[in-house]
């Protein structure tokens, strides 16, 4: 994963140098996750429903809303992979879903008293950063439903990522 304040601002360094750095990190490495675990996960036993395993990738909310091209593209990238693999590995009893996550803590750590008071004024309540936890909880939620195949979950408690 590619840290945010490693990203590029807006409208520089959209270089081809850029986007395959971006899409070899974001993308292929997380295409290759998945297809090579799906393959291991196909050789356990099925549970009562068929299932074999899950698949949970991790992409950013910048993927829907931001100016921030490269970046946003290969995590857009990710959220398109996830109905087509959940469908590809059907067969396999894999499923395969993804969290658009907002912004943490670790990937803001510059942000300090008033920039970061700003920055949370741009969150929708509880006016807070993601968690470990809440990411935890929400996958938690996707492995123990049956039924969730194929869906994005944005947690990204509402933040305008406009200005991005």
């Amino acid at each position: 994963m590619i840290n945010v304040k490693d990203v590029p601002e807006a409208n520089t360094n959209l270089s081809g140098e850029m986007m395959d750095l971006l899409f070899k990190t974001n993308v292929t490495s997380v295409f290759n996750v998945c297809r090579l675990s799906a393959e291991l996960m196909a050789k356990n036993s099925p549970d009562s429903n068929g299932q074999r395993g899950v698949i949970i990738n991790k992409s950013h909310r910048l993927a829907f809303n931001s100016s921030l091209a490269p970046y946003s593209m290969s995590q857009a990238a990710i959220i398109g992979m996830t109905l087509p693999m959940a469908r590809d590995f059907k067969d396999l009893g894999v499923r395969v879903n993804s969290i658009a996550t907002g912004f943490y803590r670790y990937q803001i750590p510059f942000m300090k008293g008033a920039q970061f008071q700003k920055f949370l004024s741009m969150m929708a309540f509880p006016y807070s950063l993601g968690s470990e936890d809440t990411f935890y909880h929400l996958c938690e939620k996707i492995v123990t439903n049956p039924y969730m195949n194929g869906e994005v979950v944005k947690l990204d408690g509402a933040v305008n990522t406009s200005f991005f």
